[in-house]
């Protein structure tokens, strides 16, 4: 053996990227607590004033050992976790402490629960929003908020006109399975449109002036050509057709009317003014003699939208502010940072659902390329390996709200509330609905094939696993030479579910272009693109 030769070898052999080949989730997972401290100060907006989330704190083995003692037995089966306390303070009194378990990543990205062990492989997600081919996506704290839309119309100075109402699953919310469809609103159909949060905070000329900068005139009869003349106005009127989301024969055309400058009138003012009368076609009693600038109507007609199982107008008014107090904290610094790396730079939730309305169109309509490319994505794992712990902390927030003004709140009822939502063995089911978590098996020592270039794309976490249908983000792009594997023995036959060892990974996991490469990549892409 000359090991001269082999140092020679060696010396000009490109390298591995020892994150990616050692296994990167281990770098991804490294601070779960304080992650999961920042998913508690976020829900802590929910809590009633009284109760204070304090900290996570570490627990002795001791301590570890106590609470998983279960009528004087205790699972001895290997499980890769560790116990935390999480800390309350009621009425400035401290709570006693109440435990979880959290995970800890051995290295190639395996854990063992309960004597089987399972390997957590990244997930490649588009920076910041995610677009499909019709819908929109961000996580935030709180959730995955998906935006999409529907078609829909209105007259434009007589004339119909047709475009896009945005609207959101940001309210998970369903009615219970034992209501009867014959008990639900006529409404119960309704796309929950984003505009009406911005009403819900403005009101109608206020949502027109804040957030788009445009004065309008809103009105019913008044607004008419004699007083705001064609050569000046454009004047927008509903098309006095009942909505097919809207059950039953009765409708009576909405009267309200919006009166816009021609030099103001764009497609940005377009869109949210086919929201209003969306709105108003739906709920046309509702709104037919009310001041529409008064928040309180759009809140009302948000709960109803939102609950429509609810037949007191008062429980789905609470419904809608209950909502909107929660949407206040779905935006926290680091999902800031994240919008603002691709240019979308704001600092609450109604701000990006403005940035939405104006720019969804245009999202949508990328090239196959920007779909396909596989640079400029970012790995990440921590929030989909913690969402079944996070999910159940903002369920309980969602829980102390509804008694957030409650003056016959006490300690007992905090702590049930609590105990209900927070469990020593959540994350026992890390391997249940998580596609980013499969079985670990690897019958050789290079843990490289089997388990560290296993990569999960976005739209694998929702797609039925035996779908086959051809997308556009899954045409050829050299980006896949460079950052993913044709020569895995396993794997998708895009060569995107692996990732190359060669690849350029930034320290948050963003993937970038190798520009030693260039003078090969770029022709190829060219080639390809012909």
């Amino acid at each position: 053996m000359d090991n001269a030769l082999f140092t020679k070898i060696d010396e000009v052999n490109p390298k591995f990227n020892p994150r990616l080949a050692k296994g990167i989730v281990v770098d991804f997972m490294k601070n779960t607590e304080e992650h999961i401290s920042r998913i508690f100060q976020a829900s802590e907006a929910d809590y009633p004033d009284d109760l204070k989330f304090i900290r996570i704190e570490r627990v002795d083995p001791y301590t570890d050992y106590l609470n998983r003692v279960y009528d004087k037995s205790f699972n001895v089966a290997k499980s890769d976790t560790y116990m935390v306390r999480v800390l309350f303070e009621f009425k400035g009194k401290p709570l006693e402490p109440f435990h979880m378990s959290l995970p800890y990543i051995r290295e190639a990205g395996l854990i063992t629960i309960n004597g089987s062990t399972f390997l957590i492989s990244p997930v490649l997600i588009d920076e910041g929003l995610s677009v499909g081919t019709d819908s929109i996506f961000i996580h935030v704290n709180k959730d995955k908020i998906r935006f999409m839309r529907v078609h829909y119309a209105m007259l434009v100075n007589g004339v119909r006109e047709n475009g896009y109402v945005i609207y959101s699953d940001v309210y998970k919310g369903k009615p219970p399975k034992t209501i009867a469809k014959k008990y639900l609103r006529r409404t119960e159909k309704m796309k929950p449109v984003v505009a009406l949060y911005l009403f819900a905070k403005k009101g109608v000329v206020g949502a027109f002036k804040d957030y788009l900068g445009v004065d309008i005139e809103l009105g019913k009869d008044e607004i008419n050509e004699s007083n705001y003349p064609s050569d000046e106005w454009t004047i927008l009127s509903s098309v006095s057709m009942k909505p097919v989301t809207l059950k039953g024969p009765n409708y009576i055309p909405p009267k309200w009317r919006i009166a816009v400058r021609n030099s103001s009138y764009n497609l940005e003012v377009m869109s949210l003014a086919l929201s209003f009368f969306y709105c108003v076609d739906h709920f046309y009693e509702e709104t037919s003699d009310e001041n529409l600038n008064e928040i309180s109507i759009w809140k009302l007609v948000l709960g109803m939208v939102l609950r429509p199982e609810e037949p007191s107008p008062l429980a789905a008014l609470n419904s809608a502010e209950r909502n909107l107090i929660s949407l206040d904290t779905h935006l926290d610094v680091q999902v800031c940072a994240s919008l603002a790396s691709i240019g979308v730079h704001v600092h609450n939730i109604y701000e990006l659902f403005l940035v939405i309305i104006r720019t969804y169109t245009t999202r949508i309509v990328r090239t196959t390329h920007d779909l396909a490319t596989m640079y400029g994505k970012r790995l990440t794992v921590q929030r989909y390996i913690l969402s079944t712990i996070t999910d159940k902390i903002f369920s309980m927030g969602f829980k102390l709200q509804a008694r957030k003004h409650d003056k016959n709140l006490k300690e007992k009822d905090v702590v049930d509330i609590i105990k209900t939502y927070i469990g020593i063995n959540d994350i026992s089911r890390i391997n249940h609905k998580h596609a980013e978590v499969e079985s670990a098996s690897n019958s050789t020592d290079n843990i490289i094939p089997r388990l560290t270039s296993r990569l999960v794309l976005q739209k694998d976490l929702t797609r039925d696993s035996k779908s086959s249908s051809f997308t556009s983000d899954m045409v050829l792009d050299v980006s896949i030479a460079e950052v993913g594997n044709l020569t895995s023995m396993t794997g998708d036959a895009t060569g995107r579910s692996r990732l190359n060892m060669f690849a350029v990974v930034d320290e948050d996991g963003t993937i970038l272009r190798n520009d030693a490469l260039r003078y090969i990549t770029e022709p190829t892409q060219s080639q390809i693109q012909r």
